[in-house]
């Protein structure tokens, strides 16, 4: 059974050196995911500016990472992504019952 994963964030406010951050400067939050021990992150969607919540579906169970940037308007990212990882269970129904032998006595 495939889920879907919601992540909510917030856009900061300051620059990395300390400066205001004007909220028009900023596009939007880039989102990547990977399954644990990929070696890199995939580049899902960039939420639009000022949106603060991500969708995924169709998701399988399985431990996931993903990753958020903010991502200015001239091209700038974040220096550090922000990585959260969430396990989805396999919360499916059991198999079929397995070696049903029948014998008379």
């Amino acid at each position: 059974m495939s889920k879907s994963v919601r992540a909510t964030f917030a856009y900061p406010t300051t620059r990395v050196g300390g400066g205001f951050l004007d909220p028009a400067d900023i596009e939007g939050c880039a989102v990547g995911m990977r399954v644990v021990g990929a070696p890199t992150f995939t580049e899902l969607e960039v939420v639009p500016y000022p949106a603060m919540e991500f969708v995924q579906t169709d998701l399988s169970p399985g431990m996931y990472e993903f990753s958020f940037l903010c991502v200015l308007k001239n091209g700038l990212r974040s220096a550090t992504q922000v990585v959260r990882s969430i396990l989805i269970l396999d919360d499916s129904p059991p198999d079929s019952i397995k070696n049903v032998v029948l014998t008379v006595e």
